[in-house]
Parts: structure tokens; C-alpha cells; sequence
């Protein structure tokens, strides 16, 4: 994190965990940026499943390298993760707690993208996992989303809860694309009635506002699928290498 001490507009965000006032990232009652980075698989070393460095080298070497935020999945290796957790939620915490305490001890919080695996829970019911009130999508709020937010919403060492991993890729009609925003909107409502304490982001895939006309991004499109959350983390690719510098 980089502290910033212009402004006032922070002074009143004491609660502990990250708030968002006047368009800050607000903690402990001064403005914060972060420095971040994706380890989307961290999870999987200390669940067992095997990653290369192994998993507390990494907190340790992105705490030396200023790395403040890691982005990481929830359900990582969803096919494995969801039933060790239906047979054993006290393994499956305890695996993530270990890893929250090395990201703690390396100054570094977390931003956890609750679930990724929208086909994994549609193939549990048959039905379509981003139609707000599918069997999918009550089994994935009721036996995932509930557990895993109740169980951390008092832990300030979460950043901030991503409701999916680019829901929004790849290549959908508009139809599909209004499903999806809408089931985003649901969702980040129903984290955010389990969990007052955490911001609630959605994490869209940077094609969407891609103009080849331009060469430059179009915030006008992020803007409307993100208005479901309080903040926002957009993919911007490089486009084989065609994107202008962003001013």
C-alpha cells in the first residue's frame, strides 16, 4: 500500500477494513493506493494441490518487492476445492487461513475472486449458472458464496471480495452479456447482505472497451457493467500491442 496524506476525505474511515469515500480507497483513516498483483492459484499449494515455487516463497518475495495486494481464487481448482469443502470446511479453512497469516506476515492483503467456474456448478444441476434464480445459481450462492463470505467478513485482511473472474469473456451476444450484468448485480447484492464490512468488486475483461477505431479505451461499456459494485478492476490487454498510452 502507498499511504497518501493529501486530502481529508479519509479522515473518518476507521472501521479497519478498506472504504471507499469520494472516489479513494480509504484505510485507517488515510487514502490508499495499492501495488498488486494476480496469483490467482496461491490457494492451491497450501489446499495440497502442488505449485511451483511452493506457496509461502511468494507472499515473501512479492512483500520484498512491494507487492501490497494479491489477487487470488477462492475456488481454486474448483474440481478438487468445492468437495473438499463439502466433505471437510474445517481442512479447506484452515488451508486458507494459512495463507491469509503468510500474506499478513509479508504485508500484503488479499483481493479473493470468490468463485471462477461458472461451468462446474451448471454441470452439478443442468441448468445455467448466470440465470439469477437457477438451480445453478441458488446451489453456487447456498453452498459456496454464503459459507466462504460469513466465514471472512470480519477479516480486515481482505481487501475487498471480486464477485467472478471476467464473467464477462469471451465474445458474448448482447443478450448474453445483460444476463451476465445482471446476475452481477444480484450477486454483488447478496455478498454484500452477508458481508458489510468489505467493498464488493466485479472484474471485467478489458475487451469490452477496446475501439479499433481508436486504439484507446472506452470506459462508457465497463462503467454500465460495473455500476452493480462499489469498485472495479478491468483486464487491459495490450492488444498485440495496439492500445495508445493511456493519459
Amino acid at each position: 500500500m502507498l499511504q497518501s496524506t493529501g486530502g481529508t476525505e479519509c479522515v473518518n474511515a476507521t472501521s479497519g477494513f478498506v472504504q471507499s469515500i469520494s472516489s479513494h480507497l480509504c484505510l485507517d483513516g488515510t487514502r490508499q493506493g495499492f501495488v498488486g498483483a494476480n496469483d490467482f492459484n496461491l490457494l492451491d499449494w497450501y489446499l495440497g494441490y502442488g505449485l511451483t515455487p511452493s506457496g509461502p516463497s511468494q507472499p515473501q518475495e512479492a512483500g520484498q518487492a512491494h507487492i501490497r495486494l494479491f489477487k487470488v481464487a477462492m475456488d481454486s481448482s474448483v474440481s478438487k476445492t468445492v468437495p473438499l469443502f463439502n466433505s471437510s470446511p474445517s481442512a479447506y479453512f484452515a488451508s486458507v487461513n494459512n495463507m491469509i497469516a503468510d500474506a499478513k506476515g509479508n504485508g500484503i492483503m488479499l483481493n479473493p475472486i470468490i468463485g471462477r467456474s461458472s461451468n462446474y456448478w451448471s454441470s452439478l444441476t443442468g441448468d445455467d449458472y448466470f440465470t439469477v434464480g437457477s438451480k445453478a445459481n441458488i446451489l453456487y450462492k447456498t453452498k459456496w458464496v454464503a459459507p466462504v463470505v460469513t466465514y471472512y467478513k470480519n477479516n480486515s485482511q481482505i481487501a475487498w471480495w471480486e464477485i467472478a473472474g471476467e464473467p464477462d469473456c469471451c465474445n458474448y451476444n448482447s443478450t448474453r452479456i445483460g444476463q451476465i450484468v445482471a446476475w452481477a448485480t444480484d450477486m454483488a447484492a447478496y455478498v454484500k447482505s452477508l458481508d458489510n464490512n468489505h467493498l464488493v468488486g466485479g472484474d471485467w475483461s478489458g475487451y469490452i472497451s477496446y475501439s479499433s477505431t481508436t486504439k484507446s479505451l472506452n470506459f462508457t461499456l465497463w462503467d454500465k457493467r460495473n455500476a452493480c459494485c462499489d469498485i472495479a478492476s478491468l483486464h487491459p490487454y495490450d492488444y498485440n500491442g495496439a492500445l495508445n498510452p493511456i493519459r
